[in-house]
């Protein structure tokens, strides 16, 4: 809430990431995720940035920041566009990013 008060419009997508070779549990077939992610993308009236995480499924996560990435890799393993309505230019630049520095400032909150 602080970062939309202070930021801008925050956008936050977050969900599994299911590969082909995934294990299911029950007789329901219930995919277990291999991993999940989370994209936050910032929108001011001058600019927009993203940070994105994949995190494995397992017991011991570690540092948050080991797991960065960018859209783009999120997008090849899930086959989402998830800015397919924003400019192709702009939108190459933002999925692209991997800068954890614009993020994790404390100076800047």
């Amino acid at each position: 809430r602080r970062w939309v008060k202070t930021n801008g419009t925050i956008y936050i997508y977050t969900g599994p990431v299911l590969l082909q070779a995934t294990e299911a549990i029950s007789e329901r077939e219930i995919s277990i995720p291999t991993a999940f992610y989370k994209i936050i993308i910032q929108k001011t009236k001058d600019s927009i940035r993203s940070i994105s995480f994949l995190i494995p499924h397992t017991e011991n996560y570690g540092n948050l920041e080991s797991y960065i990435t960018n859209v783009d890799t999120i997008e090849d393993l899930t086959g989402i566009n998830f800015m397919k309505k924003i400019d192709k230019k702009l939108q190459d630049r933002v999925e692209s990013e991997y800068n954890s520095l614009l993020w994790f400032n404390p100076t800047l909150y």
